[in-house]
This record gives structure tokens, sequence and C-alpha cells, in this order.
């Protein structure tokens, strides 16, 4: 087998291994981004979830706040009727500033459970961009992968085409400044 033989077959190897090393690579990245993706989606599923706990949490804690304020009220009542003291004058604006100030307080409680759920619903939707970027960037992957093989491909194939015919019998050798990589470099200029 000649050298000549040999530097084609090399050629032809390179340029194979070349390409597939290319959409190899586009592939693996692809399944990389999907991979984040199933993660970023996932992410935004607990943090529904955790939307959901929070927000059934802050209602038990509203509940209950409510609840005692009833029992308190209820117990000041009972002691100014043991006492003889009638609902009317200070002691009811004492139980009415009571009752103003319990549900403040229990209006507070549902306001901290919409801000938690708006910081919570922020992170989802942070989530759901990022599982959409990953997508898209393994998409973007997966095309230069195919782009870089064929880009590969068709460069080496050029490449053996020219010394391939360079080399025939009945052929001169052609000049240094008409070789592809010379004629490409004088192109750009």
């Amino acid at each position: 087998m000649s050298w000549l033989a040999i530097a084609a077959i090399a050629t032809v190897a390179a340029v194979a291994i070349g390409g597939y090393s290319a959409y190899a690579q586009g592939q693996a990245q692809s399944r990389m981004e999907a991979y984040n993706a199933l993660i970023a989606r996932q992410n935004a599923e607990l943090a529904r979830q955790q939307m959901d706990v929070a927000k059934r949490q802050k209602e038990i804690v509203e509940a209950r706040h409510r609840r005692e304020a009833e029992k308190t009220l209820a117990a000041q009542r009972a002691g100014w009727a043991k006492a003889g003291v009638t609902m009317e004058g200070t002691p009811l604006l004492v139980a009415a500033e009571s009752m103003t100030e319990s549900e403040l307080d229990a209006l507070a409680i549902r306001y901290a459970s919409t801000v938690e759920q708006a910081q919570i619903q922020a992170q989802v939707s942070a989530q759901e961009q990022e599982a959409r970027m990953a997508r898209m960037r393994g998409r973007a992957a997966r095309t230069a992968g195919y782009l870089g093989a064929g880009a590969s491909l068709l460069s080496g194939l050029g490449t053996a085409g020219y010394y391939y015919s360079s080399f025939q019998p009945g052929t001169t050798a052609p000049a240094a400044s008409t070789a592809p990589a010379a004629s490409t470099a004088q192109g750009r200029k």
C-alpha cells in the first residue's frame, strides 16, 4: 500500500471521526439540557406544592388567631358580666378596640401569606422559564452538532477530493497558491 493510499485513508478516517465527534457533542449537550429542563420542571412543581402548604399553614394560623381572639373577648365579657358591668360606654369601647386589633392581626397574617405565596410563585415562574430555556439550548446544541458534523464532513471530503485529483496520473501537481487553504486565505483578503 502506497503512502498516498495511507494518507487518503487517514484523511477519510479523520473526517469521519471529526464529523462524529461534532454530532456526539451536540447530542450530549442536548441530553444534558433535557435533564436540566426536567430538573427545573420538578423544582417548579415542588415550589407549587410548597406554595400550597404555606397557604394552608397560614390559613390555619389565621383561623387559630381568630378563635383565640373570640375566646379572649368572651372571657372579657364574662368577667364584666360577673362584675355587674354592662356592655355600654367604656367596656363596649374596650371590646370594640380588642376586636379591631384582633382583626388587624388576622389580616396581617393573611397579608403575610399572600406575600409568601407571591414569592414562591416567582420561584415557580423562574423555574418554568429555566426549563424552557434549557429545552431551547438543547435544541440549539443538537442543531449545532448536526451542522458541525456536516461542515466537518464536507470540508474533509473537499480536501480529500482536491488531493485525490492532484495526484491522478497524467495531471500535474497544482501550484502552492491554488491549494485549498491558500485559496481560502487569499479569498478573505
